[in-house]
């Protein structure tokens, strides 16, 4: 059993801004600012809340695997998930 109150209401999920071709050279200026670290060997991303990482079935374009490619920083292939 759960109880909902009457007064609860839903709360529309606020939603970062979605980028409409994958194949952008550029990254988003939010994603970089959400670069934590970066070498040559290692990126850290501040994931952003309410994205996943890879492709679902219910997720549409709110996951970061489509934007490794605008974050290679000149290096020869993009980054990977480890």
């Amino acid at each position: 059993f759960i109880y909902f109150p009457k007064t609860m209401s839903p709360v529309p999920k606020r939603r970062l801004p979605s980028l409409k071709s994958s194949s952008s050279a550029t990254a988003p200026d939010w994603l970089l600012r959400r670069v934590v670290y970066k070498d040559t060997d290692f990126l850290a991303i501040d994931k952003p809340m309410g994205w996943t990482v890879n492709p679902g079935k219910h997720v549409g374009d709110q996951h970061l695997q489509r934007l490794l490619p605008s974050l290679q920083f000149g290096m020869e292939e993009p980054p990977k998930f480890v």
